[in-house]
C-alpha cells in the first residue's frame, strides 16, 4: 500500500495536466500589461503563449498617456499569438464625475493592500461609463481585434473594489439592495454595449471574491455574495441576467486555496456559489503563492489536489476556462525559463 500511495503521489505531481485537468482550457492573467513598455508586452505575451495558455486576461486602464492605443496594441499582439481574450470591465475615476472614495486609510490598507479606498458603484455616472466603453469597443473593432469574452466588474462583493460594501461591519439589507441595484445597472449598461460591438462574445458577471471569514478585524465583504448575482433574476421587475437585449453566459469566481487546507477551502468556495447552478462557473483568478511552497514538488501536489477537488463537482457544475493569477509570478524564473512546477499549476 505504501508503494501504491507513493506511486500515486508521484503521478499526481508529474501528470496533473493530463490526468486531472483533462478537458479544461487555461488562461493567464497579466493585469494592466498595457501600461508596460511594448517590449515587456511582447515578451510577456510570448511567454504566456509558450506556457501553453489558450486564454489571456487583462483589464483596460484609461488614465495612462496613450492608454487606449496601448491597450489595443497589446490585445492585437495577443491575437497574433492566437490567444483568446477575456477583457475585464472596471470603473475608472473619470466615470464618477469627481466623486472620491470615503473609506481609504489604514484599515482599508490592512484588507486590500493599498490606502486610497474604493468608490461606491452606486455613484457611478453611467452615461460617462457608457461613453467610455463605447469608445474602447469601437477602437478594438476598428483594429480588427476579436474579444471572446468580457467580465463585467471585479470582486464587487468586497470593499476593495466597491465602496458600497460597509467598512468593518455587516451590511444592512438596505445597503445590500443598493449594491445589487448598482451592479444591475452597471451590468446592463456593459452588456448592451458588448452586444452592440461583439454580439458573439460571452458575458460574465463580476467574479465573486466570496470571502469566507472576517478580514482585517471586521466585516469588509458581503456574507451572502452569490445573492448579489441570484437577485438579479428579478430585481425591480426585470431580469438582468437574461432578457431580450442580452444573456449572461457564465458566473465568475476567484479561488485561492489555503496551504495545508487545499481541498477544504476549495470546497468552501464552491459552496458559496451553489445557488448559481444554471450557468457555467469561470474561475478567472486562482493561484498558489510560490513563497508558501519552498519544498520541491509541494506546489505541484497542491495544484493536483486543487484540480482533483474541482473534479468532484463535474457532474453538477460546468467549468469554463481557468485563469492563473498572475504572470510572471510563480511561472518563470529570472531568465524567463519555466519553473519546474509551472506545468503542474496550469491545466489544459
Amino acid at each position: 500500500m505504501k508503494r501504491l500511495a507513493s506511486f500515486l503521489s508521484i503521478l499526481m505531481m508529474i501528470l496533473p495536466l493530463s490526468a486531472l485537468g483533462a478537458g479544461r482550457e487555461f488562461g493567464i492573467d497579466y493585469s494592466r500589461l498595457s501600461t508596460k513598455s511594448a517590449a515587456v508586452q511582447a515578451r510577456s505575451l510570448a511567454g504566456i503563449s509558450a506556457l501553453g495558455a489558450t486564454w489571456f486576461r487583462d483589464v483596460y486602464v484609461a488614465n495612462t498617456p496613450h492608454g487606449l492605443d496601448d491597450f489595443v496594441n497589446e490585445l492585437r499582439m495577443a491575437k497574433q499569438l492566437k490567444l483568446k481574450l477575456l477583457v475585464e470591465l472596471l470603473p475608472v475615476p473619470d466615470d464618477f464625475d469627481g466623486i472620491q472614495p470615503e473609506n481609504g486609510g489604514d484599515e482599508f490598507f490592512k484588507v486590500c493592500g493599498w490606502r486610497s479606498g474604493s468608490r461606491k458603484l452606486s455613484l457611478i455616472d453611467l452615461n460617462k461609463f457608457s461613453a467610455r466603453i463605447d469608445t474602447q469597443f469601437a477602437a478594438l473593432k476598428a483594429a480588427g481585434v476579436t474579444v471572446e469574452a468580457f467580465e463585467v466588474g471585479n470582486e464587487f462583493d468586497l470593499i476593495c473594489f466597491n465602496g458600497d460594501v460597509p467598512n468593518g461591519r455587516a451590511a444592512t439589507q438596505a445597503e445590500f439592495v443598493t449594491a445589487v441595484r448598482a451592479y444591475a445597472h452597471y451590468l446592463k449598461t456593459s452588456a448592451e454595449a458588448i452586444r452592440k460591438y461583439y454580439p458573439n462574445a460571452k458575458i460574465l458577471t463580476f467574479p465573486l471574491a466570496a470571502v469566507l471569514n472576517e478580514r482585517g478585524g471586521g466585516m469588509h465583504h458581503f456574507s451572502n455574495p452569490a445573492r448579489m448575482i441570484a437577485d438579479l433574476r428579478n430585481l425591480d421587475g426585470y431580469d438582468y441576467l437574461d432578457n431580450a437585449n442580452y444573456h449572461v453566459d457564465a458566473y465568475g469566481l476567484h479561488v485561492y486555496p489555503t496551504r495545508g487546507r487545499i481541498a477544504k477551502t476549495t470546497r468552501d468556495k464552491m459552496s458559496t456559489v451553489a445557488i448559481l447552478n444554471d450557468k457555467p462557473i469561470w474561475i478567472t483568478e486562482w493561484g498558489l503563492k510560490p513563497s508558501l511552497y519552498p519544498d520541491p514538488g509541494t506546489r505541484a501536489q497542491a495544484a493536483a489536489e486543487f484540480y482533483a477537488t474541482l473534479d468532484e463537482y463535474r457532474r453538477t457544475v460546468t467549468f469554463g476556462p481557468m485563469f492563473y493569477f498572475s504572470y510572471p509570478t510563480g511561472l518563470i524564473d529570472a531568465s524567463g525559463n519555466p519553473l519546474p512546477d509551472a506545468s503542474a499549476i496550469l491545466t489544459p
